[in-house]
Parts: C-alpha cells; sequence; structure tokens
C-alpha cells in the first residue's frame, strides 16, 4: 500500500464517521446565555465543517489537483476552526467541560480531517517535486 493508498484510506475513514447530524444541539449547549460574541457559531461551523467534508469527497481525484490549488488547500488548512473564527475561543471551556460532546466530535473529526489532508497535499507535492513537476 502506498503513502497515498494510506491516506486517501483514512479519509475515507473519517468520511465514514461523519455520519451524524449536524451539531445544532451541541450549539445551542454551548451558549446557553446566547451571546453577541457567539451569534454566528452554526453558521461559521457549518461552513467549516462543510469545507472540510468537500475536501476530503474528493478522494483520489486530490491526486490530480494542480499545484495552485494544492497551495491554496494547503493554506486554508494550516487553520483550525478557533484560527479561523477566534471570537468562539471563549467557547473551549466549555467544549472542555464536556458540555456539547456532539460539537467536540465533530471538531476532532475536522482537526483530524485537516491533517490528513495536509499529509496528503505534502505528499503529492513531495513526489512531485522529485520527479521534477513543476508547479
Amino acid at each position: 500500500m502506498t503513502e497515498y493508498d494510506e491516506l486517501l484510506a483514512r479519509l475515507s475513514a473519517l468520511e465514514a464517521a461523519d455520519t451524524g447530524p449536524f451539531p445544532y444541539d451541541g450549539c445551542r449547549r454551548l451558549r446557553p446565555d446566547r451571546s453577541p460574541e457567539t451569534h454566528g457559531l452554526e453558521p461559521d461551523l457549518d461552513v467549516y465543517l462543510g469545507d472540510l467534508a468537500g475536501y476530503r469527497s474528493w478522494g483520489k481525484r486530490i491526486l490530480k489537483w494542480p499545484d495552485a490549488k494544492i497551495k491554496s488547500v494547503e493554506e486554508q488548512l494550516s487553520r483550525s476552526f478557533f484560527d479561523c473564527f477566534p471570537q468562539y475561543r471563549v467557547l473551549t471551556e466549555r467544549l472542555a467541560a464536556g458540555v456539547a460532546p456532539d460539537v467536540s466530535q465533530a471538531l476532532a473529526n475536522a482537526d483530524e480531517t485537516r491533517e490528513v489532508l495536509l499529509q496528503l497535499l505534502s505528499a503529492i507535492r513531495r513526489i512531485r517535486n522529485a520527479d521534477g513537476h513543476d508547479s
């Protein structure tokens, strides 16, 4: 099994594990006071998770992405949810306390997806560079 195959298999397993509904209940439990700072949590989390699921769904077709797309996606994947949306960092203590296990699970799956995708894109870039592929 090649490095690509292993990483693609991990992405497939992550996709299979990500079958639950969007964590609306957990979002509500995280924001019991509905503070204005965290007002957009649900739509921001939905977009973030959707973007990752979209990249993950490419599967083996990722191997054919042009270098420019790889670079663009790597830049996007380099940032966690809380890096993209720092206003929600106030919720990390409640997440750590287990208030919203569905949100915690969704974020853990997202972080693992990011990690595997970044490894895959790095491997593609490394192999292309070794083959003398121009960017």
